[in-house]
């Protein structure tokens, strides 16, 4: 028996066996044109989810200031990049 991984965009529902293609689908719909951005994009994300993460278990100013600074690069990141931030 085989089996298939299929990545589905979250944007439009776009599905594909190839996980770069979907990426490139995702990161389209929101101005991002190549994979590096993207990738740089979700690394900016996952650091400040992980920075909140570590905050809300343990209450100190350095874990505040990492939680500050990872905003920060992610906010830079999508001032530069001209992303709207997409409300839940």
């Amino acid at each position: 028996m085989k089996s298939y991984v299929t990545y589905v965009c979250e944007e439009c529902g776009n599905e594909s066996t190839d996980m770069k293609e979907i990426k490139l689908c995702e990161g389209g719909h929101i101005g991002l044109c190549t994979l590096a951005l993207i990738e740089e994009y979700e690394d900016l994300n996952r650091a400040f989810a992980q920075a909140s993460a570590r905050l809300s278990s343990a209450q100190s100013p350095a874990l505040l200031k990492a939680q500050d600074d990872a905003l920060k690069k992610l906010m830079d990141f999508e001032k530069k990049n001209g992303i709207k931030r997409q409300e839940a």
